[in-house]
């Protein structure tokens, strides 16, 4: 592989790759290894790769606290990432840098929130698909750039399937909604660059040309169902003597 020319002063940083899976999609492997990496990178192995999800995050920030890092970015295997993905992340100089992913499944929606767990609000569209980087308060954590020192500021485990704050509520909350809330409280800023795009993998790749295919089907169905409603309507007046 070709050497980055990616230069930082008192930078290392540590690529964990998060996952439990015996396999890994091709585009996932191909992306990832096209992807300009700073010279001096290091990989980073779980030690045990049949952990849970969010033992095996909790592992990767040890094992790069231990290596030294100043950063750690988490990138994930059901991803497709841009080779400048790092670039954009680093250039970003935030406590925790995202690339913008999509829910994996319907609505396909952008995963830039604002506000606190139960009462999450979407980041409007013309937001998050704008050309400059913007605050959230969760998203996902596929692409994941994270300043070490911040770890210092959150109790471990970092990432744990947390309870919910609101006990009407109940139930388990995701461990990347749970580190980023934990980031949240300890004032730290999670910041989104849309110019950074990593898409989710399922049967097919999920971008922001998915959501807005999907957000133009409901609408549709929705225009169709009204159309036929007023149709039904009006048969059955024509249809009473």
């Amino acid at each position: 592989m070709a050497k980055s020319d990616i230069r930082i002063t008192n930078f290392k940083l540590g690529v964990g790759i998060p996952t439990n899976f015996p396999m890994v999609w091709t585009e996932f492997f191909y992306s990832f290894a096209k992807m300009h990496k700073p010279a001096g990178y290091i990989l980073l192995e779980p030690l045990d790769k049949h952990e849970r999800i969010d033992e095996i995050r909790n592992g990767l920030c040890r094992l790069a606290r231990a290596a030294g890092c100043s950063h750690l970015f988490m990138c994930d295997v059901d991803m497709v990432y841009h080779p400048n993905t790092l670039r954009g992340l680093l250039a970003l100089d935030r406590d925790i840098a995202v690339g913008l992913a999509h829910r994996r499944y319907p609505p396909f929606d952008p995963l830039a929130m604002r506000g606190e767990p139960n009462t999450y609000e979407y980041v409007p569209l013309d937001e998050a698909y704008g050309d400059a980087p913007y605050q959230v308060d969760n998203t996902g954590s596929g692409c994941m750039l994270v300043k070490l020192r911040t770890l210092e500021a959150i109790a471990e485990p970092w990432f744990e399937f947390g309870d919910n704050p609101d006990p009407n509520v109940g139930g388990k909350m995701g461990e990347d909604i749970t580190f980023y809330w934990k980031a949240r409280k300890a004032g730290l800023d999670i910041w989104i660059d849309p110019r950074v795009e990593a898409e989710h993998l399922t049967l097919f790749r999920v971008g922001r040309d998915t959501h807005r295919l999907y957000a133009k089907m409901k609408q549709a169905q929705a225009e169709f169902e009204k159309e036929k409603q007023a149709a039904d309507g009006k048969a059955e007046e024509q249809s009473k003597p």
